[in-house]
């Protein structure tokens, strides 16, 4: 079998394949519910003779060449097909493992030195971040303890704190605990709120 070098720099992530050179840009897995970026290419065959296919349903597949878009609702694993587009012949076969996206975490804006900074919370998510998927937060819950008891709690809108948030922040004393428990986000235009759990205790 032949050997082009030129397509592993462009294909840093493999995927099974007798023949064929796979990746999925980013990550190793397709993830259930996103457009995954899905390329491959068959060493010593011309990327516009190839046709991506799958032997499962519902499965949708865009895109021509070596390049492709997949979207996958069921669990996984997918299996693919590399055809040729002249006759059908079937070049190659491989599969990639399905994951859900994990959910996104919270937590506070502090230091180095875990100092406290009073002004926002950070919410990521690599999957979204890796896919250009835009986020931002809504509102979220923080709660305030004393000696394990609960004092109070705020709905805070957007990431940054409101003069609400940050009257009840310096109310506190030291022992005292914030904890998020909940932030609702806009995800490329979907509402969606997550159960999340970030603690600080006031030094």
């Amino acid at each position: 079998m032949k050997v082009v070098l030129q397509l592993i720099v462009l294909f840093p992530l493999l995927a099974a394949g007798q023949n064929s050179i796979v990746s999925t840009p980013n990550t190793n897995v397709l993830y259930r519910g996103m457009n995954n970026p899905v390329r491959c290419a068959v060493v010593g065959v011309p990327c516009i003779t190839l046709m991506l296919t799958s032997l499962n349903q519902n499965i949708h597949i865009t895109g021509s060449g070596c390049n492709y878009f997949v979207q996958t609702w069921n669990p996984g694993p997918v299996k693919f097909i590399i055809q040729s587009r002249t006759d059908n012949t079937v070049l190659d076969t491989f599969s990639l493992a399905v994951c859900d996206v994990p959910d996104p975490t919270a937590r506070f804006h502090t230091g180095r030195f875990n100092e406290f900074f009073s002004d926002f919370i950070i919410v990521s998510n690599p999957v979204w971040e890796n896919f250009n998927v835009p986020f931002k937060v809504i509102e979220f819950d923080l709660y305030f303890y004393h000696e394990n008891k609960e004092l109070s709690y705020v709905t805070n809108t957007g990431a940054t704190f409101t003069d609400e948030t940050l009257k009840k922040i310096g109310q506190l004393r030291r022992e005292d605990e914030l904890i998020i428990r909940r932030i609702v986000l806009d995800v490329d235009g979907q509402t969606l709120s997550y159960n999340v759990y970030e603690r600080y205790i006031i030094n």
